[in-house]
Order: C-alpha cells, then sequence, then structure tokens
C-alpha cells in the first residue's frame, strides 16, 4: 500500500475523531444544563419542606405552653370556676389535638376570657384568629372544615300494624288465583217412620266456590346515582323501607280491605241476619257474612257483649281462638265489668302476668282495627288459621332503573297477594250499638 493512501487513511480517521469529540462536549453540555435546571426546580421545594417542619416544631412546643397554661387555668378560683375552667381545659385541649368542635354551650365570650389567660404575650391578632378558629357554626370561620362523626341509624318511630300473616293461613300460589270448594251445607233432615213407611225425599247439599286473587301493589322511589355511589348501602335501606311498607298495608287491607282490586278484609263482609245475643239468641249461619254481636251499649264496650262474642264462637275453634283488637281498646277492656259488677280481667292478673289475656284466651294488637265508636268493630275474636286464607303469588321485586330519569335511578317494587275469608262461622267481630 502506498504511502499517499496511508496518509489519506490517517487523516480521515482524524477528521471522525474531531468530529467525535465535539459531539461528545456538546452533549456534556447538554445533560450538565438539565440537571443544573432540575436543581433549579428542586432546591425551592427543598427549602419549603424545611421550613414547614421547623413551623410544625414550632407548632407543637406552641400546643405544649397553651396546655401548660391551661393547666394553672384549671386550678385557679372557686369550685364552681375551677369545674368550668377544666371543662374548658378539656374541650380546648381535645381541639388541640383532635380538632373536636367545642360545645355550642360555651359562649364566646367566656372562650375568649380563657384564651386571654392561655395565650399570654401573643398579639390581638393571633388571639381574634384563634376563637374564629373554634367556632363550628360560621362556616368561613372553620365551620366548613368540621365533618361530624356518624353513629348507626336511630329508629326514631315504630309503625304498628295488625299481625295477619302470623294470625292467618298464608299460602304461596303458583298462578295468579286460587279456589277452594266450600261445604257449609247439610243435607236434608230424614223423616222417621215404620218399616213400610215410603222413604221421603230431602235436599241434597251444594258446594260453595271461594276465589282468591293475587292483586298486584306497586310503588317506586328515586334516588340520584351520586348518592347511590357515596352511601354505602342506601339501596339495602331503600329496598327495606319499601318491604315494610308494603307489609304494614297489606296487614290493613287483610282487615279491612273492600276486596276490589285488593284483599277483601274481614271487617268488609256482611254481618249475618240473625246474630247471637246477650239475652240467648243463637246466630244463624249465613254464607259470604261474618257473624256480629251488638255490645248493649251505645257507643261502648260492654263486659257482657265481650262474653256473648265468645259464647257464639263454636267450640271447634275456640282452642287457637285470639282476641284482635288496638292498644287502646284494650285499655277500656281491663275497666269492664259484668252486667253483675265482676271485674271482665282480674285486676291481679295485669299486675303479674306477662301475656295479655281475656277469659283465658291470648290478645293480639291490631292498629287496623277500629276505635271504639258508635257502629265501630272495635274487636274480632276467632280461629283466624281455619278463618282468613292470604295467597302470596310472589315476593317483592324490585326493579332497579338507572335510565327511565337519568341521571336519576328508579327503584320500583312489584308484590302480589290476596286474602279473604273461608270460614264464615270461624271469626267473630263485637259491634258498639248505635
Amino acid at each position: 500500500m502506498s504511502e499517499t493512501l496511508l496518509q489519506k487513511i490517517a487523516d480521515g480517521i482524524e477528521a471522525q475523531q474531531t468530529k467525535f469529540t465535539a459531539l461528545e462536549s456538546k452533549y456534556d453540555g447538554l445533560v450538565s444544563n438539565e440537571i443544573k435546571g432540575i436543581e433549579a426546580k428542586l432546591n425551592p421545594l427543598v427549602d419549603a419542606q424545611v421550613k414547614a417542619d421547623a413551623e410544625l416544631l414550632a407548632l407543637k412546643e406552641h400546643n405544649k405552653t397553651l396546655e401548660t397554661n391551661l393547666l394553672k387555668i384549671a386550678n385557679s378560683g372557686s369550685t364552681n370556676t375551677q369545674e368550668k375552667n377544666l371543662e374548658y381545659k378539656n374541650a380546648f385541649k381535645s381541639y388541640l389535638r383532635k380538632r373536636e368542635v367545642i360545645s355550642d354551650s360555651m359562649s364566646d365570650t367566656y372562650i375568649k376570657s380563657i384564651l386571654e389567660e392561655v395565650y399570654k404575650g401573643s398579639n390581638s391578632k393571633d388571639l381574634e384568629l384563634h376563637v374564629k378558629t373554634l367556632r363550628s357554626d360560621i362556616g368561613p370561620d372553620g365551620g366548613y372544615f368540621i365533618v361530624p362523626q356518624r353513629g348507626e341509624i336511630i329508629k326514631g318511630r315504630y309503625f304498628e300494624t295488625t299481625p295477619m300473616r302470623m294470625l292467618a293461613d298464608v299460602r304461596e300460589i303458583t298462578s295468579n288465583q286460587i279456589d277452594f270448594p266450600l261445604d257449609d251445607q247439610e243435607a236434608g233432615a230424614p223423616t222417621w217412620g215404620s218399616e213400610v213407611t215410603p222413604t221421603p225425599s230431602a235436599n241434597t247439599p251444594q258446594i260453595g266456590l271461594i276465589n282468591i286473587l293475587a292483586h298486584q301493589q306497586a310503588c317506586y322511589v328515586d334516588a340520584t346515582q351520586t348518592m347511590l355511589d357515596d352511601m354505602p348501602d342506601i339501596d339495602t335501606w331503600l329496598i327495606s323501607k319499601l318491604d315494610d311498607k308494603f307489609r304494614r298495608d297489606e296487614n290493613t287491607k287483610y282487615v279491612s280491605g273492600d276486596g276490589a282490586d285488593k284483599p277483601k278484609g274481614f271487617l268488609s263482609y256482611t254481618a249475618w241476619t240473625t246474630p247471637s245475643t246477650i239475652s240467648g239468641t243463637t246466630g244463624v249461619y249465613q254464607r259470604n257474612a261474618v257473624e256480629q254481636i251488638a255490645s248493649g251499649t251505645a257507643g261502648q264496650l260492654s263486659g257482657d257483649g265481650v262474653r256473648t262474642m265468645q259464647s257464639a264462637l263454636k267450640e271447634e275453634y275456640q282452642e287457637n281462638a285470639v282476641f284482635v283488637m288496638k292498644r287502646m281498646t284494650w285499655n277500656s277492656v281491663t275497666l269492664l265489668k259484668d252486667g253483675i259488677g265482676r271485674w271482665l280481667i282480674d285486676p291481679n292478673l295485669l299486675k303479674t302476668s306477662t301475656n295479655l289475656e281475656l277469659l283465658g284466651r291470648p290478645v293480639v294488637f291490631g292498629n287496623d282495627m277500629q276505635d271504639v265508636a258508635s257502629n265501630s268493630l272495635s274487636i274480632a275474636y276467632g280461629d283466624f288459621k281455619r278463618g282468613y286464607q292470604i295467597v302470596d303469588r310472589l315476593g317483592m321485586r324490585v326493579l332497579r332503573n338507572p335510565y327511565i330519569a337519568h341521571p336519576i335511578v328508579r327503584f320500583q317494587a312489584f308484590r302480589r297477594t290476596g286474602g279473604q275469608v273461608k270460614n264464615f262461622e270461624a271469626i267473630k267481630l263485637l259491634k258498639c250499638a248505635a
């Protein structure tokens, strides 16, 4: 290889080396400038952190001084003053440590007098700032920062009902209705005669049919999507409230419903044409009617009327029979006497017994029964398992619909149930005279 060619190669390598050195120097400069820029941004943050740490340390020392002054205040003055000071001291310490709210009953004037002792050596502006910080009733003065602690739900009201599902016969059905054949008629009476007397004809008993429909009840409630997101289990609470309302409304209809697209209550049936009476008349059975016994006293209950109502119920139903009435009706019953002045309920039993009983049978409170008044049906007595039928097609269903009124979420609830009397001699009613 010639010397000229080698020289050209050497010159080329030297030129490339020069370019690489120039590029390396430029890169080092760029990296150095970038690092300097980052440091320029980081240094103020580091300084701010150091300052914050110093302020926090100073605040802790300041709080120690305040607590020391508070201890001195709590031990000064009369006994009443010491107790009041101690109350404020504890409240203020709680505020300093946990930011709990100072009681609204503590007046601003007294707070300021305490703080003047605590903040000795502080300027008036500092004192004013701390007085405002302690105000929970004014948003701009610190109230916005106070988040109340929330306890468990308080059951603030109980709604009375009639426990018809406990008293009556309840059956699930697989269709929209159920039919019960009713055997409540007897055959014609036989005729007595000799062996050659012609056999007479007798009336053939007829079978009745009780048809019970499952009627629909429905309603809806709305909630915003934000509330459902932010309030845990709010949908469960809504559904439980709907279920409670549905059941109470059902119970009302089982007692007094008119049967039009709803259950027919046992108070809604017509009365037997010939009922039992206090004087000893026995009632005459009627299909699709319920016997009503007159109390014998205008607009009031009577002991003789209650006894007659119980006696009107046949022995076959007595074993499982119960009295149903309102709570305040029970109060009236406890004051009743019979026609010769004997208490209907032994006053000694009211003192010692834990179970409510009337004439040896249990008493159940039913808020859907009528109040004592003229022509009211205030007390029912009978075997409700054999006397009243409740049918359920399906349990309560809840449809959650987020589309119908967005951003509102609609909870649509449905339930199908029915009920009516199935044995017309198993339930008796006491009617107050007009």
